[in-house]
Order: structure tokens, then sequence, then C-alpha cells
């Protein structure tokens, strides 16, 4: 229940900071096209870092890892344009060697079904490295495709998720962008 002194703040517009630490991490993975024409992805490997579930409790170490493919609808990228695609994931290992990604996309170069390890140039925002990936963090990576028969191109940045101030009468699409 609501007490006096709780209503009265909301009908002053009282500002309350509350502390919010996620118990999962955003992983956003934009694919960039810069072949010569479109292709289509249909589906987007990851490496054994992702776990079936977490620990209530920051500190408490999950042990059963996994590898995994996410299945999408597929999604076509024309030549020189991006999409980008968002998962909600669990905290990972510590070890640095199991965050890979990898696409299966019709039209595109064999070399982007290479496994590639994103968190070998991570960094978070003061510019240190990260090597696993953490509850309450927000992982940016784009993956650059080319023709050049490489294996995908990554740059990954690894962000707390920011604060965002809502007032007494906020709708729920503002908390979940």
């Amino acid at each position: 229940s609501i007490t006096n002194e709780e209503m009265q703040n909301a009908q002053n517009n009282i500002e309350k900071d509350v502390a919010l630490l996620r118990a999962v991490a955003r992983l956003d993975i934009n694919i960039i096209n810069k072949t010569s024409g479109s292709f289509t992805v249909n589906e987007i490997n990851f490496g054994e870092f992702l776990a079936g579930g977490t620990y209530l409790f920051e500190g408490d170490k999950w042990n059963n890892f996994k590898q995994l493919s996410f299945d999408i609808a597929p999604t076509e990228i024309s030549n020189n344009d991006n999409k980008t695609f968002s998962y909600y994931i669990y905290e990972g290992p510590e070890t640095q060697n199991v965050y890979t990604i990898a696409l299966d996309a019709t039209g595109a170069p064999d070399a982007v079904k290479t496994p590639v390890c994103f968190m070998d140039n991570a960094k978070d925002e003061s510019g240190n490295p990260v090597t696993s990936i953490k509850r309450n963090m927000h992982v940016k990576i784009n993956a650059t495709v080319e023709s050049t028969g490489m294996p995908i191109h990554l740059n990954v940045d690894v962000l707390e998720w920011i604060s965002k101030p809502l007032g007494p009468t906020y709708q729920w699409d503002e908390i979940i962008t």
C-alpha cells in the first residue's frame, strides 16, 4: 500500500532516485553490409557463453553455459545498409575466448560463418578492456561484412545501461527502450 507521504511526494512531483541492477545484459548486434550486393541473415550463432539461468544475487557464479544459435526471420540487408538485432542474456563466464559470433547468411561471403571472438577488442566507456559480460552491461557490436573474403570485422563497445528519468505517469514503452 502507498503511504500518505509517498502519495504527497507523487502529487508534488518530488523526484526519487531508484538504483536498478538488472539480472541480464543487453546484447545489440548491428550488422553492416559493405559488400557489393544484398544478403539475407538467417541465423546468428554465438559461442559457449549463454547461460540457461542466473542467480538472484550478483557475485554467485553460474557454471552451465552453452553454444546457441538464434533463428531469426530471414532479414535482407542491402548494400551500405544495416540491421540491428537485440538480445537479453544472462551474465557469461570469465573465459574470454568463448565470446564468439558467426552468421548464417545467404548471399554473403562464406567467411561470415567463421566464428570471431568479439571480446578480444571490447572496451568500457573509460577505454579499459572488458573480458566477460556481466549483468547490467550493454554490449554493442558493430559487425561489418565485406566482400574481401575475410571473417566479419567487429567493433565492440561495452557500456553501462544508461539512467532514464521517468515521471510519475510513465508508460511501459518508456521503460523498455
